[in-house]
């Protein structure tokens, strides 16, 4: 769990919750990124378009192939110091926007559950 140093009535500052984003922020996401966070509807809409990718046997043989290319965690913000095996592949540019992408190599990223699930939030 995250320590917070209090100043006043503010917490500290720390990296935005966008992955690769070295913007410092108070909040979850910097000013630039809270704009481009999804409704709830709009995440529905994207974990439906997910399970419909997933449900295929081209995702199932692209995502072994994936997972033994790329063995382990990107770990893209360093939330953890050793090395993890890859558990899951996470789309880049979302699934829902770009479905042409959905079977790029550079559209995907090896995460850990840990990872993926801090990024897809």
């Amino acid at each position: 769990m995250k320590k917070t140093v209090k100043v006043g009535y503010q917490r500290a500052q720390h990296k935005c919750g966008y992955p690769l984003c070295p913007n410092l922020t108070h909040a979850r996401y910097c000013e630039r990124h809270e704009k481009e966070q999804p409704t709830p509807e709009r995440k529905a809409q994207r974990r439906t378009a997910a399970n419909d990718l997933r449900s295929t046997a081209r995702w199932t043989r692209f995502s072994k192939w994936f997972r033994r290319r790329h063995p382990l965690c990107a770990n893209p913000h360093k939330w953890h110091p050793e090395l993890r095996p890859v558990e899951e592949v996470h789309h880049i540019k979302p699934v829902i926007e770009y479905p042409e992408l959905s079977f790029d190599e550079d559209n995907c990223m090896a995460l850990c559950s840990q990872c993926h699930g801090r990024i897809d939030g």
